[in-house]
């Protein structure tokens, strides 16, 4: 656990960096653990998109029970346009597909 938390408080870095961010994975963590509770700079785009209520593990359960510990964060500066959380046939969690529109220099 300490080594898990100490992982996720690591992350905190990228929060504060003044440049396009995209952090995609299995954090085994909600929004209501470490980090994710006081993020300044990143957004999870399954918030930014309407599907923060969909879990992704266990598939085995319903997403509307599962836990949401799988997330896609970007920086302010990059707009989600969409996404899908999905159930596959090789994994215990389910996939999260995320449109997005990068910043123009």
């Amino acid at each position: 656990m300490s080594q898990w938390r100490a992982d996720l408080e690591n992350l905190a870095h990228y929060d504060s960096l003044d440049q396009p961010i995209i952090m995609a994975g299995d954090f085994n963590a909600t929004l209501r653990h470490g980090f994710f509770t006081d993020l300044h700079s990143l957004s999870d785009a399954a918030v930014e998109c309407g599907a923060a209520n969909m879990g992704t593990w266990p598939v085995s359960v319903n997403s509307a029970i599962a836990a949401p510990i799988d997330h896609v964060l970007v920086s302010a500066d990059i707009k989600v346009t969409g996404c899908e959380v999905f159930a596959t046939d090789i994994s215990d969690h389910r996939g999260i597909a995320v449109s997005i529109r990068l910043p123009v220099e």
